[in-house]
């Protein structure tokens, strides 16, 4: 369900993404594959996808990966170094 929504997803359009009772829900395991890769995450949801993204770099996997992350201000950008190192 998820993936044909992602499909369908214009340029600018709101999303939200909430379980029971308006908390977010979800299985942060990250799969074998060769598939590209979206993280969504904000604020300190960045968590697992920061430990996914080593995982894949110490692995050398070559996956192309994209992370969307959503801060309220710039004060909050922490491992902004370790995201560019990881990066490159």
């Amino acid at each position: 369900m998820a993936q044909q929504c992602l499909r369908e997803v214009l340029e600018a359009d709101a999303l939200a993404t909430l379980g029971q009772c308006g908390v977010a829900v979800g299985s942060f395991t990250l799969r074998d594959g060769t598939r590209d890769l979206l993280f969504v995450a904000t604020g300190t949801g960045i968590a697992p996808f920061r430990s996914m993204l080593w995982s894949l770099a110490e692995a050398g996997v070559s996956r192309a990966v994209t992370l969307l992350w959503g801060l309220r201000s710039e004060r909050d950008l922490y491992y902004q170094d370790e995201l560019e190192q990881l990066s490159s």
